[in-house]
């Protein structure tokens, strides 16, 4: 419904145009004003697309208030006066006014004049539509080049000038701004909601840019202008929001403050190496990388460091587990708050853990005698390896892990579609902790499992896209993915096109 402001300093004539407005069934709502002062007033607090308004009135005379409105084009103007004047309809085609009429009204012509007024202004509502969807598909091809160019630097065994050229193109903040970047686990498909949502916040403005890396990990790029502060106040909104829209567990990784875009790529390499401790927070949680390369965190990182170490041993990952270890070893040498007690404590607590799950017959006090009979970390940890190893020596669990991977495929290609699929509901099916599935999945098959199953879904989308004529957004819904953005994000992320673009190309 659209605003008609009827603006006269006589009431009898603002309310029979009201009349005339309510017999001809045009559906406008009507405003009213006395004269033009009262006018600038209502147009200050509502929006108005048609103006009716006498020229001759106390205070402020048509034409005047015309003047005084700065988004007249805006609207579409309409005078009336009981005189004829070649200087007034001089003024009035000056100021942009459409039509002006002659008191006293005559009915046919008022008619007239309204049912163009209505008609321009569905054409002024259809031609912002357009610009409206125009400059979304803008930004929506501009998103995701950047993605892809960001996907390109990062994963490229060399750095490319050319996706560094394009993303200076696309963001010039990248030109004279300090950024951190920050990579984010979470199982939630609707994550890009949370990001637009910090993007939109008011009380306390961010810039940033991001990207789809995997399945459920995003990389956000966050321009700090020298506040080193607006990296926590970030990371403390994006935890907040995730907890109201999704209650679900995030884990966020702050990379060092950058200059250069040639630096990204080194940061988001050590960053990488920390995303799957993911797997083993109860809790959402962040943690910084250091100047020295290791994280810091509010979270005890070596009980997340000794829970993988844990885990990748029972699902006979050795060379992962040995690799946590020295990161552990490195991690603690680095770390004057440990004292040696209380590492000795952590780490025969881990291997007491570790040798309940274990063929290895390895006596508490033994473990206990042989720990604490060390003099430094690296005697210390020689212990732990050389524990390891006779550990290692003795298991051989593969025909179970094998059928346990065979059962989880199973899961994934029958309940693909479901919203619960997921690390936490296979891990439930199967009967074993998320993390222990995780860790064992990728040993098994070199994947990690969130990516196989968002894997799994383009499949049968392309598909659906080469053998039906369903909706791109039925599409992705009938595959699992729980918006529609999230399914073309990933999907081009995948296949290098859109679906609608893949559907073209199939000739469908």
């Amino acid at each position: 419904m659209y605003n008609i402001l009827i603006v006269d300093d006589e009431k009898n004539e603002r309310d029979g145009i009201e009349t005339l407005l309510r017999k001809g069934s045009f559906g406008l709502n009507v405003l009213k004003a006395g004269n033009g002062e009262e006018a600038l007033s209502v147009l200050s607090k509502q929006s108005v697309d048609i103006l009716l308004t006498d020229i001759k009135m106390p205070f402020m005379d048509g034409i005047s208030l015309i003047r005084k409105i700065e988004y007249r084009k805006e609207l579409f103007l309409i005078l009336y006066s009981a005189y004829a004047d070649f200087e007034y309809a001089q003024n009035a085609i000056s100021l942009g006014v459409s039509k002006y009429l002659l008191k006293p009204i005559n009915v046919g012509d008022f008619n007239q004049v309204i049912t163009e007024a209505i008609t321009w202004c569905n054409e002024k509502e259809l031609q912002r539509s357009e610009a409206v969807q125009l400059q979304k598909i803008i930004e929506y091809s501009k998103f995701y080049t950047l993605e892809k160019q960001l996907q390109l630097l990062l994963t490229s065994t060399a750095t490319s000038d050319k996706a560094v050229h394009t993303i200076r193109e696309l963001v010039p903040a990248f030109e004279s701004t300090p950024f951190i970047p920050l990579l984010v686990t979470c199982e939630a498909g609707e994550f890009i909601e949370v990001i637009e949502a910090i993007g939109n916040h008011d009380t306390q403005p961010f810039e940033f840019v991001y990207g789809l890396m995997d399945a459920n990990t995003f990389l956000i790029i966050l321009f700090t202008r020298a506040n080193t502060q607006h990296v926590s106040a970030f990371c403390d909104l994006l935890l907040l929001t995730i907890r109201q829209k999704f209650q679900s567990v995030v884990f966020v990784i702050a990379g060092r403050e950058l200059h250069k875009l040639s630096g990204l790529k080194a940061e988001y390499d050590h960053m990488s190496k920390y995303t799957d401790y993911y797997y083993f927070i109860s809790s959402s949680t962040v943690v910084y990388v250091q100047k020295d390369n290791h994280i810091q965190s509010s979270y005890d990182v070596t009980q997340i460091s000794t829970d993988k170490i844990t885990t990748c041993i029972k699902a006979g990952n050795y060379s992962e587990a040995y690799s946590e270890l020295q990161r552990l070893q490195s991690q603690i040498h680095n770390n004057r708050s440990y004292s040696p007690m209380f590492i000795k404590y952590v780490l025969t607590e881990m291997i007491k853990k570790i040798s309940k799950n274990t063929t290895l017959q390895l006596k508490p006090t033994d473990l206990v005698n042989e720990i604490y009979a060390t003099d430094n970390l690296n005697q210390t940890m020689e212990v732990i390896v050389n524990i390891l190893k006779r550990i290692e020596q003795k298991e051989y669990t593969n025909h179970d892990q094998n059928w346990l991977i065979r059962s989880v495929k199973d899961l994934i290609s029958r309940d693909y579609n479901s919203n619960e699929m997921g690390l936490a509901y296979l891990a439930g099916q199967v009967q074993v902790t998320s993390a222990y599935l995780s860790t064992l999945f990728k040993k098994e098959t070199g994947h990690n499992i969130s990516k196989f199953i968002a894997e799994y879904r383009i499949e049968q989308a392309k598909h659906l896209l080469k053998t039906t004529h369903l909706k791109i957004a039925e599409i992705g819904e009938q595959v699992g993915f729980q918006t529609p953005s999230y399914f073309i994000s990933i999907f081009r992320s995948r296949e290098n096109v859109s679906p609608a673009q893949y559907r073209e190309r199939e000739g469908i």
